[in-house]
């Protein structure tokens, strides 16, 4: 028995005794493992960053076999699923199969070819067998997103982090960031963490909290990549004893859209903070008059920590107070000339929502800088205990105004962000429908900003050998880019463009033969939503390709 139980472990071994390879190199982790995505989803994988490059070559990080691969414009876009003993690798967003020996590309523009389709989902009956470092795609930007690599290991039923696995570990020194506290309880406060070296942070002052209630902290982890990601573990701690302790390793399908169970997602800003609850079902309360301490770690081992001390304060009684709103129910607010409602549904909540919702004086609403005017007042949504999972429904009416769409404060990037555009206006009214899963100020403002065309880049593109491509990053921080309005010419003639709406950026592909030898004007100019127009982009194209 004891022979057979090591004969199957030894089978199950997913690199016979070597370790893994990274399927791209140099490495640099752009989105990791258990890190929160929209609508309350987990990302179960890590994504490779590539600097916008595209058909970076993609290799087998251990010897496997093709099972499924998949050609689309939609979620994981071309990817390729391959089965290398107990795991399952999954490759996603790729550009094509034209690597190695291309017989899978080839295998695949035959088969869309013949059937005269343009997307391919197919089983495969171990037709294509790699070993470990051969190259078996490029990576790409197809599905959504810019370029970049998904990597996923499915093990046993339960996605695993990849980072954890031997031959994946990365070089990575830095420490988890931390940046707010925050407090749930008979109110809700937000306390701005200070740094006290690295891995090292302290609140300026005693955290006055007025009772009984529960923590969360907001942080991000750069994992020596410059973005912002989500981190490993947590632990909060009082007079040695644990009171909660959290580690992000394994993530069940079943679990896919239970984020809301680990982070507060209405406060958690993806890509810039990240605000993990301290909390389980049966973690004890914090209390005023002791000393607790939040200790986070990345998956390289970095740990940050920070001890403060609570005292306690005055109950601050917000107006309205917090009500539980559970699906089914409608919460509605109303100033003299605004009203907002907001609504659950079965697939808005994981459970109870514990919302203090109410109108805000335009003198407490936040700044808007020059960018919008200010045309109405404003409402106010705190929440606590907050599991939402695909948003609320929300509705609103406000007086009409000249170039007013509605609008919500972000906290974490300081900036009024679009909300909704009036979806019906009439002679005095304009009326709003919305999903919303932050927190913080709503108000409806006028966009005066133009926007803006930032100066030309060329991405890498071997895949379109012949051509000159541009591609120009289009800004509007307002009511957004209104893609119709766009206008492109070369020397005064219209020229086709593609828009890309999920990055703001308009590509131009250009035949080098239409070029001017003594070169040629490339004009842009379009408008947002509330009719404000660009000034127009100028840029002399040369023929940069050799005849």
């Amino acid at each position: 028995m004891n022979r057979f139980v090591c004969l199957c472990a030894i089978l199950c071994l997913p690199l016979s005794g070597r370790d893994f390879l990274h399927p791209i190199e140099p490495v640099h982790i752009s989105g990791s493992f258990a890190e929160y995505r929209k609508y309350g989803r987990y990302h179960h994988g890590l994504d490779y960053k590539t600097f916008n490059r595209l058909a970076v070559p993609v290799r087998m990080p251990a010897d496997g076999t093709l099972e499924r691969m998949q050609i689309s414009d939609l979620g994981y876009g071309n990817a390729l699923w391959v089965r290398s003993g107990a795991d399952l690798f999954t490759f996603a967003h790729l550009q094509d199969f034209a690597c190695g020996t291309m017989e899978l590309e080839h295998f695949s523009q035959a088969y869309l070819l013949l059937t005269g389709q343009k997307t391919l989902s197919m089983h495969l009956p171990g037709l294509f067998r790699y070993k470990q470092g051969e190259c078996l795609a490029r990576s790409g930007e197809s599905g959504t997103g810019a370029p970049h690599l998904h990597f996923e290991i499915l093990r046993d039923g339960s996605y695993i982090n990849p980072l954890a696995e031997p031959g994946l570990e990365i070089e990575d020194r830095t420490h988890p960031i931390f940046q707010n506290l925050y407090f749930e309880g008979k109110a809700v406060k937000k306390a701005a963490v200070q740094s006290c070296g690295p891995g090292c942070y302290t609140l300026p002052e005693k955290f006055s909290i007025p009772g009984a209630g529960k923590l969360l902290i907001g942080l991000y982890d750069t994992m020596a990549a410059r973005n912002r990601n989500g981190i490993y573990s947590l632990r909060l701690e009082t007079a040695n004893r644990m009171l909660f302790e959290r580690k992000l390793s394994r993530i069940r399908p079943e679990e896919f859209a239970r984020a809301g169970e680990v982070y507060h997602v209405a406060r958690t800003a993806i890509g810039q903070e990240y605000v993990y609850l301290l909390y389980g079902s049966t973690t004890p309360q914090v209390e005023p008059g002791a000393e607790y301490s939040v200790s986070a770690c990345d998956h390289s081992g970095n740990c940050s920590r920070m001890t403060f001390h609570t005292v306690a304060g005055p109950v601050e009684r917000e107006q309205g107070g917090f009500t539980t709103l559970s699906a089914g129910q409608v919460l509605r607010c109303s100033t003299d000339n605004a009203w907002m409602s907001l609504a659950a549904t079965d697939r808005s909540l994981f459970g109870d929502a514990v919302l203090n919702f109410q109108p805000a004086l335009v003198e407490d609403l936040p700044m808007t800088g020059p960018m919008f005017a200010r045309s109405g007042s404003g409402f106010r949504l705190q929440t606590r205990d907050t599991f939402f999972r695909d948003g609320l429904q929300g509705e609103a009416v406000f007086p009409v105004a000249e170039k007013a769409a509605l609008y919500y404060y972000d906290e974490a990037l300081a900036a009024w962000r679009l909300l909704a555009r009036p979806y019906k206006t009439d002679a005095t009214r304009a009326y709003y429908n919305f999903i919303f899963r932050a927190e913080g100020f709503l108000s409806q403002l006028s966009d005066m900003a133009p926007p803006e065309t930032l100066p030309s880049f060329l991405w890498q593109r071997p895949d379109l050998p012949g051509r000159i491509v541009r591609e120009l990053a289009l800004r509007d921080q307002g009511s957004g880019i209104n893609e119709a309005s766009i206008q492109v010419t070369l020397d005064g003639l219209p020229l086709n463009a593609q828009y890309i709406a999920d990055r703001y950026v308009l590509r131009l592909e250009i035949a080098p033969q239409i070029i001017h030898p003594e070169g040629s004007l490339l004009a842009v100019q379009f408008s947002d939503h509330a009719g404000n127009r660009s000034g127009v982009y100028t840029e002399i194209l040369e023929n940069e390709i050799q005849q």
